[in-house]
């Protein structure tokens, strides 16, 4: 048993998935959320992977206020692509908002734009070409 001090809320996808169901010992059941420390877990398919440094910008669009962006700065970047919720292969971001006073609603989602440093457009325009001849070539 795991304890944590204060309050927060818990998270599960399903309650009814879990009626009747035999659990294992040490399977998650749920997680204790703390919704004054939300942050942004954003996912970065690896066909559009750039150089990303900690404390770059981030502006969180939700789905539900696309209009009213939230401001972030990029917290940690995972060094090897991993595969995703949605089965996706990509890098796994983390960002910590700037303003947390209007805490989004936990499981909340949205699209993400990134600052990195710039690219020329040259180099830019040809990297897809690169990567499809890559990838055929098997490198």
């Amino acid at each position: 048993m795991s304890q944590r001090p204060g309050a927060g809320l818990a998270i599960f996808d399903e309650p009814n998935d879990w009626i009747g169901r035999p659990v294992t010992i040490g399977e998650r059941l749920l997680e204790i959320a703390d919704p004054n420390e939300a942050e942004l877990e954003i996912w970065l398919p690896v066909a559009d992977a750039i150089t990303l440094k900690p404390g770059a910008e981030v502006e969180f669009f939700l789905n539900v206020s696309p209009g009213a962006p939230l401001r972030a700065k990029l917290r940690q970047a995972s060094y090897e692509a991993t595969v995703s919720p949605a089965q996706l292969l990509g890098y796994r971001l983390k960002a910590t908002l700037d303003d947390p006073a209007p805490t989004p609603r936990i499981g909340l989602r949205g699209t993400a734009k990134i600052y990195g440093e710039s690219v020329d457009a040259v180099l830019l325009s040809g990297a897809p070409a690169a990567g499809g001849g890559r990838q055929f070539l098997g490198w």
